[in-house]
Parts: C-alpha cells; structure tokens; sequence
C-alpha cells in the first residue's frame, strides 16, 4: 500500500505539472487564461498516467540517453494516441486535435509532440523525478497515507463532479 501512495503522489504531481504546461502554453498562444484539462481541478491526468508510467517501464534505460529518448517517444505517444481515442469515443468530443501539424497520426499525435514527450521524459528521469523521489522518500509513512487518502479523496469527488 506504501507503494501506492508514493506512486499516486507521483502521478498527482505530474499530472499538476502538466496542468501548468498546459495551461501556460495555451494561455500564451491565445493571448487569454486558458485552464487546460478536463478536470474542475488543476490537474491533466494523462501527464500523470505518462510520467508514472516512464518511471515504471523506462527507468532502467536512464543511462541510454538515445533509446530512453525514443523508448518514450513510443510509450508516451501510444498513451496519448489511445486517450485520445477513448476520450473521443466515450465523450464524443476532443480535448487536443493536432491535424493541423505536419506528421500526425488521427489528430491524436503529432512528431512535434513526440519529440517534445521525448526530451520531457528524459528530463523527468535523469533530473526531476530524482529529486521528487528524494523528497516523498523522506516523508513519514504516515504522511504518504494522509496526504494519499486526502489527495484521493478530492481527485475522486473532482471526477464524480466533472
């Protein structure tokens, strides 16, 4: 269960990163606040279900720059390909279309995001998920549960109103 809660603090932290990413990157292109995501919440889940699942599937390749780079490439555009697609089929709207881009598949994905999920990831591994390892393994237990359980709590009934 320890490892639950450290790893649902790693995915709200990512998912809140990428809220911010999101929101700034958007707010800068259309000259207005954008609040980005589907969520009443500051939070993008698909950052947070890609950063965990890097950490969890790529970390050992964060000594091969190169293949981590394209390993994640692969891995973070499937996520995004097939979230698209079931959000679009169980929603039927879409929260990102990329046809627009030179080499997109769907309007799901695109080469510039690609690379740009690429570069993130290696980023993620050889210098910010470190440091935020570091910083939830100091933590007490008894702190990750709490924090784990309240954090929960509010991720769920911001899901159930949304």
């Amino acid at each position: 269960m320890y490892l639950v809660c450290r790893f649902f603090l790693y995915f709200l932290f990512y998912s809140f990163c990428g809220w911010a990413y999101e929101t700034i990157l958007c707010s800068v292109q259309e000259k207005k606040l954008v609040n980005r995501g589907f969520l009443q919440g500051p939070l993008c889940p698909i950052y947070g279900v890609g950063a965990v699942a890097v950490i969890l599937c790529l970390s050992p390749l964060r000594h091969d720059l190169l293949l981590l780079f394209f390993a994640s490439m692969l891995l973070t555009g499937c996520i995004e390909y097939f979230t698209g697609y079931l959000l679009e089929t169980l929603f039927h709207a879409k929260w990102w279309d990329y046809s627009h881009f030179r080499f997109q598949l769907k309007g799901r994905v695109c080469l510039l995001g690609l690379l740009a999920f690429g570069t993130f990831s290696v980023v993620l591994l050889t210098g910010i998920h470190p440091w935020v390892e570091r910083v939830v393994g100091a933590m007490p237990r008894y702190l990750i549960y709490t924090l784990g359980g309240f954090f929960f709590g509010i991720f769920a009934v911001d899901i159930v109103f949304t």
